[in-house]
């Protein structure tokens, strides 16, 4: 760790001092930390945010308030780059290298006696881009990803596979217990789409497996199952359309 930047502030927030000339940048990192608020009923204060560590000292002065600030960069935080590895910047959830790394093996995971896998599949995101622009695109992933979250349990493990596509870890569940989260996904992203133009279409496939070294065959199984209920779906609405 290396101390880089030296920061002084009046109450009001304005900046007295800055030993780097990025001094806006550092005076909007101090205030996105909530530090100074932290700070008010003591003495010092320290907290870690981002890759940074920052300490501030209330000075009394005057019988005006200073308040020196202490901005770290911690050249390696291991939370903060194990969450850039495996955490997905645009939903929050885990990431296809969490995935990887945890059916390989590599992650150290509880062992349950069963696991459910889930793959949720978007149906129109090309269209939902490609008809009303990346930026909607990207909002419709986050409907899903939102909806995925507020429909399991704790334990359960959301991942962004890749661009259209999820998948649920669930520990200890039977068929009937996925069903249950399915349909719970189905209606939160009913109630979520109505505030976008659009709608917003998944394909639900899964499967059951006795352990985590299993989980690429229980991915192989939900995967083949989610594609046989997409083209079935796809039938039904070439038949809707030719009558």
């Amino acid at each position: 760790m290396k101390k880089d930047v030296i920061l002084l502030l009046c109450e009001n927030g304005g900046i007295l001092f800055c030993s780097s000339e990025k001094s806006e940048f550092y005076k909007s990192l101090v205030e996105d930390s909530n530090i100074l608020n932290l700070n008010k009923n003591k003495g010092q204060s320290r907290i870690k945010y981002k890759e940074y560590t920052i300490t501030s000292q209330k000075i009394l002065h005057n019988n005006n308030v200073f308040y020196l600030i202490s901005i770290t960069t911690n050249i390696f935080n291991i939370d903060y780059y194990k969450r850039l590895a495996y955490i997905d910047s645009l939903t929050n959830l885990h990431n296809r290298n969490f995935w990887e790394h945890l059916k390989d093996g590599i992650l150290n995971f509880p062992k349950y006696r069963t696991y459910g896998l889930i793959i949720v599949d978007m149906d129109n995101l090309k269209s939902i881009n490609d008809n009303w622009g990346h930026s909607l695109g990207d909002e419709a992933i986050r409907i899903v990803s939102q909806s995925i979250k507020e429909s399991i349990r704790k334990k359960d493990i959301p991942i962004r596979y890749g661009g259209d596509e999820f998948i649920i870890i669930i520990p200890n569940v039977e068929n009937n217990v996925i069903k249950k989260i399915i349909n719970r996904i189905k209606y939160n992203l009913s109630l979520k789409s109505k505030n976008v133009p659009f709608t917003i279409s998944v394909t639900f496939g899964f499967a059951n497996t006795n352990g985590i070294d299993s989980l690429q065959l229980a991915f192989e199984k939900a995967d083949y199952f989610m594609y046989k209920r997409k083209k079935a779906k796809l039938n039904i609405k070439e038949k809707q359309i030719k009558s």
